[in-house]
């Protein structure tokens, strides 16, 4: 079952273009207002649940793509 806290990342990775481009964990902070850490474990989340592909390119820059 979905949370709305999960739909509420899915409708702002998808605004970001996550559906044809990849959206960095920086531009969901900053759309959000949310702290990295917890932009992480909602994307670890997500990514278990098989709504989005997560990679990670360096310890700060983690980018996702919507399934």
């Amino acid at each position: 079952m979905i949370t709305d806290a999960q739909k509420k990342y899915l409708k702002i990775i998808f605004q970001l273009g996550g559906d044809i481009e990849l959206v960095s964990n920086k531009m969901l902070s900053k759309k959000l207002g949310a702290a990295p850490p917890s932009i992480s474990q909602m994307l670890d989340r997500l990514t278990e649940a098989g709504f989005v592909k997560k990679q990670v390119l360096s310890k700060v820059n983690i980018i996702v793509v919507l399934c």
